[in-house]
This record gives structure tokens, C-alpha cells and sequence, in this order.
């Protein structure tokens, strides 16, 4: 049920359990140790963020096979600039249309297992750029309890992004 109010924490994860994933990570349902609770996220904007601190953690070594993680080409990925031009694929109908703006302020919410960290993050910066700032409330990520929890923890640094961990698939 969608009631126009923020999700807390007890909203998302009432839960006190709290084991390990498969990194060894202690991790609670929904939401891992430390894990962010501002209204803001981090402070750091998504612009001023390391990113390619943040992606070289996951960059392909000469002569790994690039499609063996994500089965996809990682390489092509991380090559993509995370802020590229993503085209205006609606129909001309909708480009013309005058749409009310006001509108009550939105959560994003992004689940991802073993995402490769360029496509992770390029998905980030696409709502941070087709979204009208006084719209966009939080961008929530929930790794859904990737083999490394540093792929969503690093995120929690930037502006509007909170990050929740869940314990189990």
C-alpha cells in the first residue's frame, strides 16, 4: 500500500535477527550493522563521490573472462561513463504533454544481487539525472545479500542514498 509516507527502518526490516552472509558479513534481516538512517543519506553528492575509487574494486584483470560474473560484458560496462546521455525513448505524444509538478516527493527503491559495481552505479546516476531534485526523496538500495556487502555499502556516502542489507535470498 502506497500512503505517501517515509519508510522507516522498522517499516522495511522489523526484524532482530542477525547472522552472516557468505562473505563472513554480519548482517541483520533488512538492514546491516551500521547501516545508514538519515533522512539525507550520506553527504557527498552523487558528482563529488569517488567513483572510480568505488569501481576499480571490481575492475577486470588482464585476461579474466568478462562475461564470467554478470554474464554480460563487464568490460563494455565499466567502460560506459556512469553519467552518459540515456535517450528520451517516450512517445512524442507524452514529450508534449504539460504535466502537474506538484507532486509529493518519491523513494527509488533498487534491489540488486552481485551487481557489477558500473552498472550499480550508473543505475544510480540515472535517477539522480532524469529526476527533478525536489522529487526525488531517497534512492533506497537493498542488496539482496551479495557475496560482497561493500558493493552497497560504499553507496551510502551519497547524498539521498540509503542502503539495507538482507540477511538471506
Amino acid at each position: 500500500v502506497i500512503t505517501g509516507k517515509r519508510l522507516d527502518d522498522s517499516d522495511i526490516a522489523a526484524s532482530d535477527q542477525v547472522g552472516q552472509d557468505k562473505a563472513g558479513q554480519q548482517c541483520v534481516a533488512g538492514l546491516a550493522e551500521g547501516g545508514q538512517d538519515s533522512d539525507e543519506g550520506g553527504d557527498v553528492s552523487w558528482q563529488q563521490f569517488d567513483s572510480e575509487g568505488y569501481l576499480a574494486k571490481q575492475r577486470l584483470k588482464p585476461g579474466q573472462d568478462a562475461y564470467a560474473r554478470n554474464k554480460f560484458n563487464q568490460q563494455s560496462s565499466d567502460d560506459t561513463k556512469p553519467d552518459r546521455e540515456v535517450p528520451d525513448t517516450r512517445n512524442h505524444m507524452c514529450k508534449n504533454e504539460h504535466w502537474n509538478t506538484d507532486l509529493p516527493d518519491t523513494s527509488v527503491i533498487i534491489t540488486f544481487h552481485n551487481e557489477a559495481r558500473s552498472t550499480l552505479f550508473r543505475t544510480i546516476v540515472s535517477v539522480f539525472r532524469m529526476s527533478p531534485d525536489y522529487l526525488l526523496r531517497e534512492i533506497i538500495l537493498v542488496d539482496d545479500c551479495s557475496d560482497d556487502a561493500s558493493d552497497g555499502q560504499e553507496l551510502k556516502g551519497i547524498k539521498k542514498v540509503r542502503v539495507l542489507r538482507n540477511e538471506k535470498r
